[in-house]
């Protein structure tokens, strides 16, 4: 006899003759996170989010898309570690004094992806390592879209997502 439970994401199955219990399902739920805010481009607000619903799975390639962003429009994905502090600065980090009003800094920039052009969605593959150290633990992405007509920087920020990479 078996069945899903759903509060931990695996299939439990008990064999009536020896009384045994067996689960089976992944190692570890990956899962992705929306928090913080976008700022406005010409484009309107650029929004991060997980392409198709993918999760981050540790070993594979998780695909986010930068949606609002004006066709053939320059966008990077920075990756970081934190969201607390970059350094010795604490986040989230006003970009105001840079020439972008309303725009924040949310995460740690450790890697940066890019650049993909789209419009009015981009999408870019990141490929997560094959690491023990990573499963389960907190990632952070941002990105940043470059807009010559939004602000004197030229530059835009959209919100953020907190990722937990999982194990299969």
């Amino acid at each position: 006899t078996g069945c899903y439970d759903s509060v931990r994401h695996r299939l439990v199955c008990y064999r009536v003759g020896d009384a045994q219990t067996r689960e089976y399902g992944t190692l570890a739920i990956p899962s992705v996170e929306s928090f913080g805010h976008a700022c406005p481009g010409s484009a309107g607000m650029p929004r991060l989010t997980a392409e198709h619903g993918a999760m981050p799975w540790v070993g594979e390639t998780f695909t986010v898309a930068i949606e609002s962003v004006a066709a053939s429009t320059p966008a990077f994905v920075a990756l970081g570690f934190s969201n607390v502090v970059w350094g010795s600065t604490p986040l989230p980090l006003d970009l105001a004094p840079l020439q972008m009003p309303g725009c924040e800094l949310f995460v740690s920039p450790d890697s940066l992806f890019g650049p993909v052009s789209g419009g009015p969605t981009a999408a870019l593959p990141i490929p997560i390592p094959s690491l023990p150290a990573l499963i389960g633990a907190s990632l952070y992405a941002q990105a940043f879209v470059l807009d010559a007509g939004a602000n004197a920087a030229g530059l835009i920020t959209s919100d953020a997502l907190a990722l937990r990479p999982g194990a299969r």
